[in-house]
C-alpha cells in the first residue's frame, strides 16, 4: 500500500504516488484541467479538523482513511452492488467581467467526456465528444453541447447528455482549467511533441498560444494552450487529440514520482490547488477507494473513442452536426457498456495498398473468420510497402491479437496519417492498409478458424 509519511519518517520509495496517478486518471483525464482527486480527500479531512491543523497531519488522516477502505475490498464503498459506474466529466473555462475579473458561473464546458469504471479495476472506457456538436436539448431547442453547463449547470448537462447518448450517469466531475496550469507548473512542466508552429491570441479569453514545432518543454500555461488550440484545419477535433497528448504526458510525469525528493510536499501542494478546481458528488473515501482499485491498471489498456460528425453552420455559428442515432449508439456501446455485456467485435475497414489485387479480399476473409466485422473494403489505395493499422478504438490486447491475423503490422494514429480519412468517422475501430509485406495465410481444413468468442477481434 502507498504510504504518506508523518514528521520524522523517511519518504517511502518507488510507488509513492502511483495510486494518486490513477486518481488523476479517474478524476480528470483532461489536457485542459488536470486535477488530482487525492487532493479532494486531503482537503475534506482538513476542513473537518480544528483550526491550525497542518497539512502533514491531514495527510496522516488520509493515510488512515486509505487503510480503512482497503483492509478488505474497497469496491462496495464506491460501487455499492453495481459492477460498473458512468461518470460525466466536464472541463470548464472562465469568463471575464468588463473589469477583467474571472468567473465561471456562466462558463461553457470546454471539454466533455464520459468515463466508465468497473469494480474489478480491469476496465476503463472513455467517450469524448466535440464541444461544438449541435444537439437537441430537453426543451426541444438545439444548440452546441457545451452551452448546457452555462444554461443549467451540471443538472442540465447531465440530462442532455443522458438523452443524447442513451446513458445513465452515476456521478460527475467538473474541473476548472486553471488547475491544469498550476499542477503542471508544480510538477516541473511537460515534454510535448508540438506538431506544428502555433500562434493564436484571444485577449478576451486570456488564451495566448505561441509554440514552435518540435519536442518542447512546456510550462503549465503553454501546455494548456497547446491542449486548447483549435485554430487550424482540424478545429475541435485537433483540440481533442492534443488533450490526449497532454494527458499522457501528465500521467508519465506523475508516474515518475520516485524522482521527487518530498512526495508529501507535492501531495500538499496538489491538494491546495484541487480545493479550488474540482467539484464532484463523490465522497472523499469513494475517491480514495476508486484510486486504490485502479492502482495497477495500465493506461495503455484504456479504451477510448471519440464521437464525430459533419461540419456545418447553424444560427450563424460553425458547428458539428452529430452522426445518425444508430452510429452514436454503436460508438457509445463500444466503450460504455451495460453490466454483463462482453466485448463487441472490432469494426474494421480494409484498404488495399499492395500490388496484389486480391490482398484486401484475402485479409477481409481472415478478419471475418477471426470474428471481426469488416465494414468496408476499398481497392486502389496508394501503394505502400508495409501493412499499417490506423487505430481509432482498440486496446493493447486487441492490437496484439490483430497482428496474429495480419502478420507484420505497424500501428499508428489518425493524426499521423493526415487526419481523419475514414469513409465515415463513426463507422470503424481500425482501418488497415494492406502493404506489399502482407502474406495471405493458406487455409488449413484440418484446423478451422477459431470461434469469434475467442478471436482476436473479440476479447473478454
Amino acid at each position: 500500500m502507498s504510504q504518506v509519511p508523518v514528521p520524522g519518517e523517511i519518504a517511502p520509495p518507488p510507488r509513492k504516488l502511483r495510486w494518486m496517478g490513477w486518481l488523476l486518471v479517474i478524476a480528470s483525464l483532461l489536457g485542459g484541467a488536470g486535477i488530482i482527486a487525492a487532493g479532494v480527500a486531503l482537503n475534506a479531512v482538513r476542513q473537518g479538523m480544528a483550526p491550525g491543523t497542518t497539512m502533514v497531519q491531514a495527510a496522516t488522516e488520509v493515510k488512515q482513511a486509505v487503510q480503512a477502505v482497503t483492509v478488505e475490498d474497497p469496491a462496495p464503498i464506491v460501487f455499492g452492488d453495481r459492477n460498473t459506474m458512468n461518470i460525466m466529466v466536464l472541463g470548464i473555462d472562465y469568463d471575464y467581467t468588463d473589469s477583467d475579473l474571472p468567473f465561471s458561473k456562466t462558463a461553457r464546458s470546454d471539454t466533455i467526456f464520459v468515463l466508465q469504471v468497473r469494480r474489478d479495476g480491469k476496465y476503463l472506457g472513455m467517450l469524448s465528444m466535440p464541444r461544438d456538436m449541435y444537439v437537441q436539448f430537453p426543451d426541444g431547442g438545439h444548440d452546441k453541447v457545451n452551452s448546457a453547463y452555462s444554461r443549467g449547470g451540471v443538472s442540465l448537462e447531465k440530462q442532455m447528455l443522458s438523452e443524447f447518448l442513451g446513458l445513465d450517469f452515476d456521478h460527475y466531475f467538473v474541473v476548472r482549467i486553471d488547475g491544469a496550469t498550476k499542477i503542471i507548473d508544480r510538477i516541473g512542466g511537460l515534454d510535448i511533441p508540438v506538431e506544428k508552429d502555433m500562434n493564436y491570441d484571444d485577449n478576451w479569453g486570456h488564451l495566448h498560444v505561441h509554440l514552435k514545432k518540435g519536442l518542447q518543454h512546456l510550462d503549465g500555461a503553454q501546455s494548456v494552450g497547446y491542449a486548447r488550440f483549435r485554430h487550424d484545419e482540424e478545429g475541435d477535433r485537433g483540440r481533442m487529440r492534443r488533450q490526449k497528448v497532454v494527458i499522457n504526458a501528465l500521467l508519465e510525469k506523475l508516474h515518475e514520482a520516485s524522482t521527487y525528493s518530498n512526495p508529501v510536499s507535492l501531495l500538499t501542494d496538489l491538494a491546495q490547488i484541487t480545493r479550488q478546481s474540482l467539484q464532484t458528488d463523490l465522497r472523499p473515501d469513494q475517491l480514495v477507494a476508486l484510486g486504490k482499485i485502479y492502482q495497477h491498471f495500465d493506461k495503455n489498456d484504456m479504451r477510448s473513442a471519440q464521437l464525430d460528425g459533419r461540419d456545418g453552420t447553424a444560427d450563424g455559428a460553425s458547428v458539428i452536426f452529430p452522426p445518425e442515432p444508430e452510429q452514436v449508439s454503436r460508438l457509445t456501446q463500444k466503450v460504455i457498456r451495460q453490466d454483463g455485456e462482453g466485448e463487441p467485435p472490432l469494426d474494421v475497414e480494409v484498404f488495399n495498398g499492395s500490388h496484389n489485387g486480391h490482398a484486401a479480399e484475402a485479409l477481409k476473409a481472415q478478419l471475418q473468420a477471426a470474428g471481426c466485422n469488416v465494414v468496408m473494403v476499398s481497392e486502389g489505395f496508394k501503394l505502400t510497402p508495409h501493412t499499417m493499422a490506423v487505430v481509432y478504438n482498440a486496446d493493447a490486447a486487441q492490437r496484439k491479437m490483430l497482428q496474429g491475423v495480419t502478420g507484420p503490422l505497424t500501428f499508428t494514429s489518425p493524426d499521423k496519417v493526415g487526419g481523419n480519412w475514414l469513409s465515415n468517422p463513426n463507422s470503424a475501430d481500425v482501418s488497415i492498409v494492406v502493404g506489399d509485406d502482407y502474406k495471405p495465410k493458406v487455409a488449413d481444413s484440418s484446423h478451422p478458424p477459431a470461434l469469434a468468442s475467442a478471436s482476436p477481434c473479440v476479447t473478454p
